[in-house]
């Protein structure tokens, strides 16, 4: 599998990053994310991390090597071939062993201030939040970001999940809006190329979404998935080719970081009723918090 051509193109307000990809599984296909013009000084358009990462897994699938005509991470590199294939192939039976390789590594260090989570209105994200935000006094720890990604968590049809996504959007948005943090909305193709559905291997879509913005964030919180660790150790092989989050989460995210976006799960110290009990008396809870995973396609809680 070849990825090239990292292109940028301007759009009415929007800035979109794209790339070719070329498989002898999957054919000639663009893969794109697309972020709002007045975040384009947050955008990464020098390295190619986010395309490794959210490529890594169909390549894997598809049995092909993964070149990237560019440049990325050195760290994330050799990270992925050393430690997260194996990891990933003790996940999935069916993930086959490949060598990814780039044209060049660096070690780039961004000057970025950014501290983020993403915000979907569950109990998993509002934890975070709760946690690292209305909590947390150290500015260097605490949140100062908030995203929200379209990489498959409203669905595997482009044209339905794209409403879904933006009405969600347009619904929660109102919530950054008081706390006054930035909620930046990234929108892609990425989950087009993951037909096992968003649950599956959500870690590594939504990794590559935050980076994406690598210039930006310099810490990034991952909520988890509503076990603790005691769960997880528990429960982790019923999960297995499911779900990998709960498969091994707090050993994965800690490879995909880069020299400059580090990755943590945040959460997994509570079970999904401690974090219900936790946010029980966060106010903004009782007017935003949505924990519909249904198909529909309606931004309203079900």
């Amino acid at each position: 599998m070849y990825i090239k051509g990292v292109e940028i193109t301007h759009q009415d307000d929007k800035l979109t990053l794209s790339v070719a990809i070329e498989s002898k599984s999957l054919g000639h296909k663009t893969l794109w994310f697309a972020v709002p013009k007045i975040y384009e000084k947050h955008v990464c358009t020098t390295q190619m991390d986010a395309f490794l990462v959210g490529m890594l897994f169909p390549a894997m699938m598809c049995g092909e090597d993964l070149y990237l005509d560019g440049v990325v991470s050195k760290k994330l590199l050799f990270n992925v071939n050393k430690y997260v294939i194996p990891l990933l192939m003790s996940f999935s039976s069916a993930a086959k062993k490949i060598t990814v390789t780039a044209k060049e590594s660096n070690e780039q260090g961004f000057d970025n201030t950014g501290i983020g989570t993403g915000f979907s209105g569950g109990v998993d994200s509002f934890n975070a939040i709760h946690e690292l935000l209305v909590k947390q006094t150290d500015p260097t720890l605490k949140i100062n970001t908030l995203l929200f990604l379209n990489v498959g968590s409203h669905g595997g049809k482009e044209e339905s999940a794209k409403l879904k996504y933006l009405q969600r959007y347009n619904h929660l948005k109102s919530y950054p809006e008081e706390i006054n943090l930035d909620y930046i909305p990234i929108d892609s193709n990425l989950h087009t190329f993951h037909p096992w559905g968003h649950e599956k291997i959500h870690t590594l879509t939504g990794v590559a979404g935050v980076l994406v913005l690598q210039k930006h964030f310099s810490k990034y919180y991952y909520a988890s998935a509503g076990f603790n660790y005691t769960q997880i150790i528990n429960f982790s092989q019923k999960y297995r080719d499911k779900d990998v989050g709960i498969y091994c989460d707090p050993i994965l995210l800690p490879l995909l970081s880069t020299e400059s976006t580090e990755f943590y799960q945040e959460g997994a110290a509570y079970s999904r009723v401690d974090k219900i009990v936790d946010i029980s008396n966060y106010e903004p809870t009782y007017r935003y918090l949505n924990v519909c995973v249904s198909g529909d396609d309606t931004h309203e809680n079900c």
